[in-house]
């Protein structure tokens, strides 16, 4: 059995390009070998954000042969009547290149046939031209060129490796001529690798490149959460960063800055946000679930870890004065006073703007209550009406201009720092959700009416502004806002029915 190792290595790629990458490249491969009857028993890919490799064992030596009968034309129309070939019957020898030809009866009758025979490719012949089409074939959201190249791709390519059973193949790609070795990390490792595919990931290991990226992930994730237990903190995992960093280096090294004092006061909300958003920093939180520390994830290893981590924390300090400039800002203004700026914020062109959702909202809520929530006092009424006017008023705020994912979670803040009781304040947050499924749903009869209303009235409007969700397409979130009401309103039997013929 045969094998082959392809690697193309580029300029660091975005980490959003590299798995679309990995896969398309793979797919394409895979499906064109089997087109040419090569079977691969297993092929491993391997990728960072410089790199790209494909490991593939247990594939034919050759090409095997094939002798396949072809049948064509009925015998009538294959022959003249001189029983020599006609042009239909020499076309389809000559579109099958055969020279012996025979009759065989079949449901139609009598019809020309012949066997199509051909001998096996040696495995270079049909893997070289896969491997080529494949990365003609790649498509990404932006594409570059370089040099005097006509070819476009994410970004320059530094080499292209294709071997084997061990063997360099001899060939170009757009000018790009193959390479017979790896390469290491750009500035930890010196010189060429040789390489094969059973010491391609060992190889690389031993030149810091962490080629595999399941257990690139899991080495960072364990190095950042090990350090922070040394430290006696909490770290803050967020699922979709360590994807990201993952795929932003070859060789992670995992450094621990300090947060200034004088921001540990921030909402850990605004700072986590800043660090990931702006930085892609992972977050420490001490007992008291302050963030007091941040790990960088490095794709070097520095002369002096200090150096770094002090370049780290001046950032950092930068980032995070921004941030409280723009939340001492907000809480400086009249929060209440802010639903007369939501007059100025288009919500959606025919259903106006976010004061006269608000407005909606308020009349929703306050149907639901007096239908279905008849146990609420006057007392709660009244929150449930000054939650109401106030639930997107952090829209119109600098944080939430700055970091829109923060919206509920900074009217929270800014309705607590206004002094409003517990129930309003929850609601600025608890009326967005759930946001995904399975996610965690208000706790508050407040928060839970604010939440169905505000709902049901983006579905029903989408559907009157013409905005019905397809099998493709659903700009206004129609689904997910209806996956949300029904999850909120199956426990306190709503008549769906009755609610949407109010809202209409």
């Amino acid at each position: 059995m045969s094998d082959f190792i392809f690697e193309i290595g580029y300029e660091e790629f975005p980490a959003s390009f590299i798995l679309p990458f990995v896969s398309q490249l793979k797919e394409k491969i895979l499906a064109d070998l089997e087109k040419q009857r090569i079977t691969v028993e297993n092929c491993r890919e391997f990728s960072t954000c410089s790199r790209t490799a494909l490991v593939c064992t247990g594939l034919p030596e050759k090409q095997p042969d094939i002798r396949e009968k072809v049948t064509g034309a009925p015998k009538k129309v294959a022959l003249n009547a001189d029983g020599t070939l006609s042009k239909a019957g020499e076309a389809f020898l000559a579109k099958n290149k055969i020279t012996d030809y025979f009759f065989e009866n079949t449901e139609k009758g009598e019809v020309i046939a012949g066997y199509v025979e051909e001998k096996g490719k040696e495995l270079a012949e049909v893997i070289t031209p896969v491997v080529k089409a494949a990365l003609h074939a790649a498509n990404f959201k932006k594409s570059m060129r370089w040099a005097d190249n006509s070819f476009a791709f994410a970004r320059p390519i530094r080499w292209i490796m294709l071997s084997i059973d061990g063997k360099p193949v001899d060939d170009d790609f757009e000018g790009i001529k193959f390479s017979s070795t790896s390469f290491g990390h750009r500035f930890l490792s010196n010189g060429a690798l040789q390489v094969n595919a059973q010491n391609y990931y060992e190889i690389l290991e031993a030149h810091y490149i962490f080629a595999d990226r399941t257990k690139r992930r899991e080495y960072i994730k364990s190095e950042v959460l090990n350090k922070a237990a040394e430290l006696g903190l909490t770290a803050n995992i967020d699922e979709n960063l360590l994807d990201e960093v993952t795929d932003m280096v070859e060789y992670p090294h995992v450094v621990i800055g300090n947060i200034p004092e004088k921001y540990k006061n921030l909402p850990v909300e605004l700072v986590v946000k800043v660090l990931k958003k702006d930085q892609r920093y992972f977050t420490l939180c001490d007992k008291n679930s302050q963030v007091v520390k941040f790990a960088s994830v490095l794709n070097n290893i520095p002369r002096d870890d200090s150096v770094v981590v002090e370049g780290n924390e001046k950032v950092v300090s930068a980032r995070l004065s921004d941030a409280a400039f723009y939340f001492n800002d907000d809480l400086a203004k009249d929060f209440a006073a802010l639903s007369e700026r939501l007059k100025g914020v288009l919500f959606q062109k025919d259903l106006g703007t976010y004061s006269d959702k608000v407005e909606r909202i308020c009349k929703i809520a306050m149907f639901i209550a007096e239908n279905y929530f008849k146990s609420l006092n006057a007392n709660k009424l009244l929150d449930l009406m000054k939650a109401g006017e106030m639930i997107k008023n952090d829209l119109v705020t600098g944080v939430v201009f700055e970091f829109p994912d923060l919206q509920g979670i900074m009217g929270r803040y800014y309705a607590r720092h206004a002094g409003f009781g517990s129930d309003v304040c929850e609601a600025m947050y608890e009326h967005y959700l759930p946001i995904n499924a399975g996610d965690e749903l208000p706790k508050t009869e407040t928060g839970t009416i604010l939440s169905m209303a505000d709902k049901i009235d983006t579905i029903v409007g989408g559907f009157m502004a013409g905005m019905k969700p397809s099998g493709s397409k659903d700009k206004f979130a129609i689904r997910r806002n209806a996956i949300g009401f029904l999850t909120v309103a199956q426990n306190y039997g709503l008549n769906i029915k009755e609610v949407v013929d109010f809202v209409w």
